[in-house]
């Protein structure tokens, strides 16, 4: 039996410590975007410093083309259908190219052409598609055009005299859409996006339009190559869904034949100058174009996050069948019903062909299938996997609550549940090179991917579609990605995986029972030879029956006989596990803050904070103080922590959990609380750049309005409890923070100095949402002094911060005169900032997540 490679490693006097700086800087291979030649004897991949080839066989690396890159969130290229050519869309030296690469060619040859030079106000949304005869090209380009000026003339920048903008409601304001876009009819929809849908004649270079319209998400050659399907998606409708489902992706289907005409005869366009701001859909003969499918339930923007049906990790959001007859998905989101559809273009009807499965109500582990909140374990989250074809375009194979089904599409036809006999979780289904259809080997047996999350493990089996039958092929000692593919000769399995000591590298199997498998990259290999943290996986249940699970990281010396301090550090709300999240960071998980912890000799626990669905009200502050006292009583269970000696630390909604948690317990000799809030109301009123449904249906859980229910938030509020707080905190908070902005640190400082609490304010003056190193090395010192008797931290500033004492601190600045919260900072050679200077670029996030 092959151990996991997670398991707990020992440390030797030979090994030296990990080094986070080494592991951040080396380099590895990307998580998405992995294919292989045609014939199945190279794998193509992009690194964090360029594209590469490597030999199965040999391990012979080649092409290896530093600064060729793409965005490694989608596949990279694709191939023609000889298997000659692989084209791909190339960003280098700031700008991006269509560029074709004939196998085996030398980078720096005249054999690689860029066939297409993309104008810099236009961006490649996806890889090229290849025609069947490999004659053609499609592709698309998305416009992201900026908001258009109030006024023609206002060019000048703001002034004492001219320094005003204009916020605008209810009968003063405008649709936003009608702003930014023109609409060609009034159905017309668009998010941000004008798209060009592009032909390309790869033997004369020659681009011709194929259609027009907004936000596609992705296109879809049929096998015939006689027509094309595009989605566009529609972020956040809250025109179509409103309240928690406004969070839903909705997809819009179109379809154009690509057989009306010739490459040669399509119109050109003119793309360097190109501001087109219509929204609308049209042929290249001008002619409006109406979609065969509207408000496909395809992903949820918040509490789904892995975006399963939008095309990346070769998971398309369609699938044709081999046959061109039938177009395939999965409606997946808080609004979809998580069933499997079938489209028939030729009548234009749609039918739901698992309506009437009953998946189990819990899966077998904790995967995408049951996942962290409730939500998973209901029937709109069944196949979260879009399903692949079978090749006689009879049947479908589908993911459906960690087991595979076989959905026939013959009406009376009942799905059947291949790996109900199965202990062990399936996450994802080998598909053929074409990512529509199963691959299936010589003997017509699929292979796929099972997870032992407790262990770590993934392992490798062979099914057969037509009985069920399972047979073992290896356990890959590896946290696999989701990224799979293989040859044209169904009979390796390559995947992108990793351990908790190394780089992200490739690794395959041949599909035999027994077989080994191997390494065919070592970037970053000298990783495995050094020394890392122990680790110890935990699992509890919260009160209200929810699963938690984390990992506890213990530095050399703990033992039962000498027990450590503790950081508990957790994140409430998310929907993925840190079971999930660290293993599929490998080596990277070991940063900054956790190697200063752990070099200090106290432990770090990373715990799941398992919360409702983000449409139901269960008072959320209930619900995060469940979480963490379950997960303290797991690991105080274990008998290396030290009950005495424990601290809690948290960033963003991980800074409210320490302000819940020390308002209603004293069990934590020290908090630190990172851009973090205490009054949900003072929130409600001004959240910094959340979204207007963060409260109701985000991460605040709140589902009703404040004037609806005013006591839920008010009862949420640490804040209110902060008269109860006897333990010392550290606030920290950026002076540019967008997401939390830094009046909710004066706030909650203000209160507890008011109350007479021990607590230290450290602002720090350059920073935004993330205040950095820095600021950790701040906290590793405020537990150093409160959990191991070290010396006290001083309230002085130093560069970058400015810091404000509570009445137990000796040596603060103390508020300022007057109360105003922006204070000039008094270390030497730190001049304020000026009232308009944005934050640090890297520190802001995007999204509407705290």
């Amino acid at each position: 039996m092959v151990t996991s490679a997670w398991s707990t490693v020992a440390a030797t006097e030979e090994a030296q410590p990990a080094s986070p700086r080494e592991i951040s800087a080396g380099l590895r291979v990307s998580s998405s975007g992995l294919m292989l030649t045609p014939d199945g004897e190279w794998a193509v991949f992009s690194t964090t410093k360029g594209q590469g080839m490597v030999n199965l066989t040999t391990g012979k690396m080649a092409n290896v083309k530093s600064g060729w890159t793409f965005n490694a969130s989608t596949p990279v290229g694709s191939w023609d259908p000889a298997g000659e050519i692989f084209a791909f869309r190339n960003r280098r030296e700031g700008r991006y190219a269509l560029t074709l690469w004939p196998l085996g060619a030398d980078p720096d040859s005249k054999e690689v052409r860029e066939v297409f030079e993309f104008p810099r106000k236009l961006y490649p949304r996806l890889p090229p598609v290849w025609s069947p005869d490999g004659s053609v090209l499609y592709f698309v380009l998305n416009q992201n055009l900026p908001w258009p000026k109030s006024h023609p003339d206002d060019d000048n920048p703001p002034t004492s005299d001219n320094n005003v903008v204009l916020e605008l409601s209810g009968d003063y304001d405008t649709d936003p859409k009608r702003r930014r876009f023109e609409k060609e009819y009034e159905e017309a929809y668009a998010e941000s996006n004008r798209s060009l849908i592009l032909a390309l004649d790869v033997a004369s270079g020659r681009v011709g339009l194929l259609a027009k319209g907004n936000d596609i998400d992705e296109i879809y050659l049929s096998p015939d190559g006689r027509s094309l399907a595009a989605m566009q998606v529609k972020r956040n409708s809250d025109e179509k869904l409103s309240g928690s489902w406004s969070q839903q992706y909705l997809g819009d289907v179109y379809l154009l034949a690509t057989d009306d005409i010739p490459v040669s005869e399509l119109p050109e366009i003119d793309l360097e100058g190109l501001e087109d701001r219509v929204a609308g859909w049209s042929d290249f003969r001008g002619e409006r174009i109406d979609p065969v499918l509207t408000d496909v339930p395809t992903n949820n923007t918040n509490t789904f996050l892995p975006p399963f049906s939008m095309g990346t990790n070769g998971n398309p959001a369609l699938v044709w069948s081999p046959d061109s007859h039938y177009i395939a998905y999965a409606s997946v989101g808080r609004s979809s019903t998580g069933d499997v559809y079938l489209f028939e273009p030729s009548s234009g009807t749609v039918r739901n062909l698992t309506k009437d499965v009953a998946l189990a109500e819990e899966g077998k582990g904790l995967g995408y299938g049951e996942n962290l909140t409730h939500v998973y374990d209901s029937p709109r989250f069944g196949f979260l996997f879009n399903p692949l074809w079978m090749p006689d375009s009879k049947s479908l194979l589908a993911v459906g609550k960690s087991d595979v089904w076989s959905i026939p599409v013959a009406a009376g036809e009942a799905p059947r549940n291949l790996t109900a006999d199965q202990p062990q979780e399936t996450i994802r289904i080998l598909p053929a090179r074409n990512l529509r259809e199963v691959a299936l080997t010589d003997e017509g047996l699929a292979a796929i991917v099972t997870r032992q999350r407790l262990e770590r493990l993934d392992t490798v089996w062979l099914l057969d579609p037509r009985t069920g039958e399972n047979t073992l092929v290896a356990e890959m000692e590896v946290w696999t990605n989701l990224t799979l593919t293989t040859g044209r000769d169904v009979n390796t399995l390559v995947t992108t995986g990793q351990t908790a000591e190394s780089a992200m590298n490739l690794r395959s199997v041949e599909l035999t029972p027994g077989a080994e498998p191997r390494w065919l990259t070592t970037f970053n290999g000298q990783l495995a030879e050094r020394r890392y943290p122990r680790s110890k996986q935990l699992a509890w249940t919260t009160p209200d029956g929810y699963k938690g699970f984390g990992l506890l990281y213990l530095p050399d010396e703990a033992s039962p006989d000498n027990q450590v301090p503790l950081i508990f550090r957790g994140y409430p709300s998310e929907n993925f596990s840190q079971v999930d999240e660290r293993a599929e960071d490998g080596a990277r998980f070991y940063d900054d803050s956790l190697h200063g912890l752990l070099s200090e000799g106290m432990a770090v626990l990373f715990a799941d904070i398992p919360m409702s669905d983000t449409g139901v009200y269960e008072n959320p502050s209930q619900q995060i103080a469940d979480g963490v006292n379950a997960a303290m009583d797991a690991v105080l269970a274990t008998g290396f922590v030290d009950e005495d000696r424990m601290g809690i630390m948290g960033a963003s909604y991980g800074g409210i959990m320490v302000n819940v948690m020390l308002s209603r317990t004293n069990r934590f000799k020290a908090g630190a609380s990172l851009a973090g809030l205490s009054n949900w109301v003072a929130d409600y009123m001004g959240g910094g750049d959340v979204s207007g449904y963060y409260h109701e249906y985000g991460q605040g859980r709140f589902v009703k309005q404040l004037w609806e229910d005013p006591q839920r938030y008010v009862e949420a509020s640490p804040i209110m409890n902060f008269d109860k707080i006897e333990t010392p905190l550290l606030i920290v908070h950026g002076e540019y923070d967008r997401r939390v902005p830094v009046r909710h640190a004066w706030e909650s400082f203000k209160a507890l100095k008011h109350l007479n609490k021990n607590v230290i304010f450290a602002r720090y003056l350059r920073k935004g949402h993330n205040t950095g190193i820095e600021a950790h090395r701040r906290v590793q010192g405020w537990f150093r002094e409160h959990l191991l008797g070290g010396e006290a931290i001083t309230a002085a500033a130093d560069q970058g911060s400015f810091m404000f004492g509570g009445s137990a601190t000796d040596g603060g600045e103390g508020e300022p005169e007057g109360g105003d919260p922006t204070p000039e900072p008094t270390t030497p050679g730190v001049p304020p900032a000026p009232p308009n200077t944005p934050p640090t670029p890297e520190t802001e996030p995007s999204g509407t997540a705290r």
